[in-house]
């Protein structure tokens, strides 16, 4: 030590191969079982219900009620949002008729961390991202869209016909506050420009809210089935 900076030192190791010869350790072992136990218990706390089926079949290549779901989830968790786009992708199983635990979820319907970004992006982007959507088809970015959205695409080729929010068109010189999940707006699944950048990131007035999509979701599922519960 030289003036109270460490210049030199002399480091003592050991090297220890993780293999399976290495002998479990019971305390930790112990430890993992009744966490487990723990979540697991949890995953199956009911945190809803659904009177159908909403199906997945499709959801890469169509709107679909599954999507529509998930999106208005979001956009009813936050104020002042005028659409969400949600990535097909990141929406994995159908919601069964029935019970909605937290489980079906955190783990099986929307497995990934993706935190709510919040953006106010022109129409003009917002219709370059429909664009890409649209050429998307049949893969996980083909977008999703919130209450109040109509796009049209031509079926051959994928290209835009339009797209309306409440029976407007989408004006290019206006703007729109957008939800979408952190992957989307890094410019994930190709929603970039020209020149490599993510058009999302484009806009003004970003959010980073720190909340995670499936949490806003999770949330909206059990106020809505306290609503449904008691006859509103």
């Amino acid at each position: 030590v030289s003036n109270g900076i460490v210049d030199k030192a002399n480091l003592i190791y050991k090297l220890i191969p993780m293999d399976e010869n290495i002998k479990q350790d019971s305390e930790m072992l112990k430890f993992i079982a009744e966490m487990k136990g723990t979540i697991d218990k949890e995953f199956k706390v009911k945190i809803g219900s659904l009177p159908f089926e909403l199906q997945h079949a499709g959801i890469r290549s169509n709107s679909m009620a599954l999507g529509n779901f998930a999106s208005d989830l979001v956009i009813d968790s936050y104020p002042n949002i005028d659409i969400v786009l949600m990535n097909s992708g990141s929406l994995r199983t159908p919601l069964k008729k029935g019970n909605i635990t937290l489980g079906n979820i955190q783990n099986e319907f929307f497995p990934f961390d993706n935190e709510v970004i919040i953006v106010s992006l022109s129409g003009a982007d917002v219709i370059e991202m429909l664009k890409i959507s649209g050429k998307k088809r049949g893969a996980g970015a083909f977008l999703q869209l919130s209450k109040g959205m109509e796009v049209k695409y031509n079926g051959e080729n994928g290209d835009l016909i339009y797209a309306k929010l409440n029976g407007e068109d989408i004006n290019p010189a206006k703007d729109y506050n957008i939800a979408l999940s952190s992957f989307v707006f890094l410019g994930g699944d190709g929603y970039t420009d020209s020149e490599g950048n993510a058009i999302a990131k484009k806009g003004k007035n970003i959010v980073m809210t720190g909340n995670d999509i499936r949490d806003a979701m999770i949330s909206k599922i059990k106020e809505l089935n306290i609503t449904m519960e008691a006859g509103f």
